[in-house]
């Protein structure tokens, strides 16, 4: 039977199944299983269970599917919960895309019922439109100014700015210009990235000459920058996610995820500025990183090169955005 011709609810169970196998690789998952009652002595009915072995216990979870067109009412997980106790399971969940009412949770909770909704961007009818709140701090090399100095006598081109002078090696090999080699060290992260001023850094990593006419003099160059930081809040759209919100906790399981495209222009343009992280009502999933370089070597002051990058986190727990809405 083709997926559009089973019933609305049977495709709900089949999309919580699917769900729930790709987060228990090692389980057992039975859409439309039956189980016969131990207090009833019938065959029950369940949407999905979940069997796994860990060690010598056989455990069994019951999840019941409820595509209202409301949230789910109280007297429905009283229902369930005598459902979870006739067959025995351990464990028992609700999955309602349409959410719970307070008394529902209240009830589930402190029956140690668990309570999802689905979070599936796939194509169906359920689909998700989700977003990942998240931090995103700015580290700008701001400005720059360059020292010289020579333990004896010693002379620069005056026909060349200072960040374009080319250094060499102690065997007169060219090493680059200032300019390049402070942005190279900026980039490859061999600077403070910390905001404020630091100064006496040296340019080059090891001793350096520089030349005038036709004469090589030894000589010490450093830098002194300064380093600014900025922090904006926002929502990462998530191209792929497969999972489930927990409805008492307010966080969203799943196995992984495909975060839609985000440039360091819409960052600037479309997120919110803020001055300190710590003051953030709705806690960030993830932060991401924008170290942005003040082009100092060919391309000429002024320019502006960022480098753009999650940080990841480990069992990470996602608050998918509520103002997520689908495109009109």
């Amino acid at each position: 039977m083709a997926n559009d011709e089973k019933p609305k609810w049977r495709q709900f169970e089949e999309l919580v199944a699917n769900i729930q196998m790709a987060l228990a690789e090692n389980a057992t998952v039975t859409p439309n299983d039956h189980i016969l009652g131990k207090i009833t002595g019938v065959m029950r009915q369940i949407d999905v269970s979940v069997r796994q072995r860990a060690g010598q216990f056989d455990l069994l979870i019951v999840i019941d599917c409820k595509d209202y067109g409301e949230p789910v009412d109280v007297k429905s997980v009283e229902e369930f919960m005598g459902l979870v106790q006739d067959v025995g399971a351990n464990k028992g969940a609700m999955v309602a895309p349409n959410g719970f009412t307070p008394a529902a949770k209240t009830r589930a909770e402190k029956a140690g019922v668990d309570l999802f909704r689905p979070v599936d961007t796939g194509e169906h009818q359920w689909k998700a439109y989700a977003a990942l709140p998240a931090l995103c701090v700015f580290t700008e090399l701001a400005k720059f100014s360059i020292s010289f100095s020579w333990s004896g006598y010693g002379a620069i081109p005056t026909d060349v700015h200072p960040r374009d002078l080319i250094l060499y090696d102690e065997s007169e090999r060219a090493l680059g210009s200032i300019g390049v080699l402070l942005q190279r060290k900026w980039r490859d992260g061999k600077l403070p990235r910390g905001e404020g001023f630091h100064n006496n850094l040296p340019v080059a990593d090891c001793a350096t000459k520089v030349k005038a006419g036709d004469t090589f003099s030894v000589i010490n160059v450093t830098a002194s920058i300064k380093v600014e930081h900025r922090f904006y809040f926002g929502s990462i759209p998530l191209a792929q996610i497969s999972g489930f919100r927990n409805e008492l906790t307010g966080t969203v399981i799943a196995k992984r995820l495909l975060t839609d495209f985000i440039t360091p222009r819409d960052v600037e343009e479309k997120w919110q500025r803020i001055s300190d992280p710590k003051e953030l009502a709705v806690k960030p999933a993830t932060t991401v990183h924008a170290v942005i370089t003040l082009d100092i070597g060919d391309a000429g002051p002024g320019h502006r090169s960022v480098a753009f990058g999650i940080e990841a986190k480990d069992g990470l727990n996602l608050e998918p955005d509520s103002d997520a809405n689908p495109p009109s």
